[in-house]
């Protein structure tokens, strides 16, 4: 079942591929690699996302997007790339995590997940399909990230790595990013926790580390923007951190010892923050008023 930007936002609306009863497997020849978007009124970002994936040399891949609900033209943009798509579904969530969680429960079992946001773009795969072909037992795969500045236009590498097993070491220093971390879809027990905030990826993702094998691989797989949620809300971005610490049974205090200037920089960050900034200005403006 498909549809146009034109819908009822309260009820659900699928599309793609397996609507179709098309389904892909993964072997250990051909292993599949489930890319999850999730989006909500993306229409001015999203096609290139579409177009970085289905434009990969490799064609084992499946492809499912997570709509909220749009209203924008991107269900239009669905609809156009219907026979590229695997799955699609639109309906109301109650956040990004929340979205994240039913597309990890819509990939197919065995498969690779990575989850890619709807501006990221997803850059040449053929290197994951070598490192899982060659270490049958691994169960993770980190790779290097492209950062891209959307204000500067500038790209910078970013290098990201496997963390030190005593985790206070390097947490503040976010080794991992999601659009360069692939997990394999084999007994999977934890999701997002959406209470956690902007930073319930990184407990997935030291989760996933504690199932079993990891591969580093020194080359990025992806490009994402900077400036997005965690960026723009740096007070709850602190809260976050410190919250997914708490999970992991992180000495938090022993992370801020160990990369003091990372945790400075959050901490100028926060204070330097819009809300902060409106706070201010509100604050003067009214004791200029009394004065």
């Amino acid at each position: 079942m498909t549809c146009t930007s034109q819908f009822n936002v309260n009820h659900s609306v699928s599309g793609g591929l397996r609507t179709r009863g098309i389904h892909k497997t993964s072997t250990e020849n051909t292993p599949l690699i489930s890319i999850v978007t999730v989006v909500f009124n993306g229409a001015d970002l999203i096609e290139n996302t579409i177009k970085s994936i289905i434009s990969q040399s490799y064609s084992n891949v499946e492809f499912i997007i997570i709509d909220g609900g749009s209203s924008d033209g991107t269900l239009d943009i669905l609809n156009r790339y219907n026979d590229a798509i695997d799955f699609w579904i639109s309906e109301k969530d109650k956040g990004i995590y929340d979205a994240m969680n039913k597309g990890v429960k819509y990939c197919s079992d065995g498969s690779w997940i990575i989850i890619l946001g709807s501006d990221d773009e997803l850059l040449d795969i053929s290197v994951v399909i070598d490192e899982i072909k060659a270490n049958s037992d691994c169960i993770n795969i980190i790779s290097d990230v492209i950062q891209h500045d959307i204000k500067t236009k500038v790209k910078r590498y970013y290098k990201c790595w496997i963390p030190n097993d005593r985790k206070y070491k390097d947490f503040l220093k976010f080794p991992l990013h999601h659009q360069g971390f692939f997990t394999k879809n084999k007994n999977i027990i934890h999701y997002f926790q959406p209470e956690l905030g902007v930073h319930a990826d990184l407990l997935f993702m030291y989760q996933s580390l504690a199932r079993g094998k990891t591969v580093k691989i020194n080359e990025p797989i992806a490009m994402y923007n900077t400036g997005g949620t965690s960026d723009l809300y740096s007070f709850k971005n602190i809260q976050s951190i410190f919250k997914v610490a708490r999970e992991l049974k992180i000495n938090i205090f022993l992370c801020v010892i160990h990369a003091p200037f990372v945790f400075i920089k959050m901490l100028l960050k926060s204070i330097v923050s819009r809300k902060m900034v409106i706070w201010l200005r509100n604050l003067f403006s009214r004791y200029a008023y009394v004065r």
